[in-house]
């Protein structure tokens, strides 16, 4: 399995020059939390849902509109980690870790926007666990209040079932 198998293909943009109004309706009306940023067919940057909520603050703060007055350039993060289509899902998580991120636009071999994938792409293809743990009680641990029956103070006691 590749990135190019789990990503979501074609997103929708933003283009340097627009308004953060303008990426904040995008994100509203497609229910996404990413939006990458282009200038002159490249990716340039991406914009985050927290990103808006911190440019709110600053706005806020400063008492300026955020919305109208603010060009998307101004709050994007940039420069920005992508990957290749052909990257394995491991290598896009170790990306997303590393770099403390949750969506890496996916830019093919001649450098064009193709797809962008996020770390719930990427718990949607985790390994299932194997059915034999499924059905297998789960045993949990609990702290036993002190002075309770024949239980020490602070000890745990442990217990498959009734929790």
């Amino acid at each position: 399995m590749l990135i190019h198998d789990i990503m979501s293909r074609d997103p929708v943009i933003v283009c340097t020059g627009s308004s953060v109004l303008v990426a904040r309706r995008l994100l509203k009306r497609h229910a996404f939390r990413h939006l990458p940023v282009m200038q002159d067919g490249a990716v340039v940057g991406i914009i985050s849902d927290r990103d808006l909520i911190v440019a709110d603050g600053d706005a806020t703060a400063a008492r300026d509109s955020v919305s109208e007055d603010r060009r998307v350039e101004e709050i994007m993060t940039a420069p920005v980690h992508v990957i290749s289509p052909a990257a394995s899902p491991f290598e896009a998580g170790l990306k997303l870790r590393t770099h403390k991120i949750s969506a890496l636009p996916v830019v093919n071999h001649r450098g064009r926007l193709v797809g962008i994938v996020t770390t719930d792409d990427l718990l949607t293809v985790l390994p299932h666990r194997p059915a034999e743990q499924e059905s297998a009680a789960p045993q949990v641990t609990r702290m036993v209040p002190m002075g309770r029956g024949d239980e020490r103070p602070g000890r745990q006691a442990e217990s498959t079932r009734g929790l």
